[in-house]
C-alpha cells in the first residue's frame, strides 16, 4: 500500500469512528426506501471498500455531497484548521479592520497574528484600523453585551454592578408575586418603577 492510500485510510478511519459519517447522511442521500437505509451500512474503515458498500445505497449524488464533506474535513485535520463561528456584523467589522490595516486577505490567522505581534507599530495601525468600526454598534445578545461590561471593569466595580442587577431582579420579582392580587397590580408596578428608576439614576443612565 502507497504512502497516499494509506494517509487516506487513516483519514478516513478516523472519519467513520467519529460518527461524523452517520451523522451527515442526510436522507435525501439514500437510494433504498426508509426502512432499509441503515440496513446495508456497514463500513470497515477502509476508504475504498467503504466506497464500494455507500455506492451500493447512496445516489451518485448523495455520494459526492458525503465525499466533499469528507476531503473538507480531511484538509481542516491535514492542515491543522479549525472552524471558528462568528456573528455576520462581527465578521464584517473584523473585514473591514483587516482592510485599513493592509490586510485584504481571506486568511483572518495572519490578521490575529499581526495583532498578537504586540510591537509599537503593530499596535498604532491595529488602533487605527479599528477606528473605522468604532461607530458599529455592537449586535451581540444582552447576555453577552452584560459579560463584557463585566470584564472590562475594575473588580470592586463589577461586585457593585452585580448588586445592582440583583436588585433590581428582586424588585421585579417581588412586583411579580404582587401583581397576582388584581386589587394592588397597579401599585406593584408603580413601586418597581420606582426604584428601577432610582437604580437608573445610581448608573448615571436616566
Amino acid at each position: 500500500m502507497n504512502r497516499k492510500i494509506q494517509e487516506l485510510n487513516t483519514y478516513w478511519e478516523s472519519y467513520v469512528q467519529s460518527g461524523l459519517v452517520c451523522r451527515r447522511l442526510d436522507p435525501s442521500y439514500f437510494s433504498k426506501p426508509d426502512s432499509e437505509r441503515y440496513n446495508y451500512i456497514c463500513l470497515t474503515g477502509n476508504y475504498q471498500e467503504d466506497q464500494a458498500t455507500l455506492k451500493k445505497v447512496l445516489t451518485k449524488i448523495g455520494r459526492r455531497k458525503l465525499n466533499s464533506r469528507f476531503k473538507a474535513w480531511k484538509y481542516k485535520r491535514s492542515s491543522e484548521k479549525v472552524s471558528v463561528t462568528l456573528n455576520k456584523a462581527t465578521l464584517s467589522k473584523l473585514k473591514t479592520v483587516q482592510r485599513q490595516a493592509g490586510l485584504n486577505m481571506d486568511k483572518y490567522d495572519l490578521m490575529f497574528e499581526f495583532w498578537f505581534a504586540g510591537d509599537f507599530y503593530d499596535r498604532q495601525m491595529i488602533e487605527k484600523a479599528k477606528l473605522s468600526v468604532a461607530d458599529i454598534p455592537p449586535t451581540l445578545k444582552p447576555e453577552s453585551m452584560l459579560f463584557l461590561l463585566l470584564h472590562k471593569l475594575p473588580l470592586a466595580q463589577r461586585d457593585i454592578l452585580k448588586d445592582v442587577l440583583e436588585s433590581a431582579f428582586s424588585a421585579g420579582w417581588d412586583a411579580r408575586q404582587q401583581m397576582k392580587r388584581d386589587s394592588q397590580k397597579g401599585k406593584a408596578i408603580d413601586e418597581y418603577r420606582e426604584k428601577l428608576a432610582d437604580i437608573m439614576i445610581n448608573l448615571n443612565l436616566s
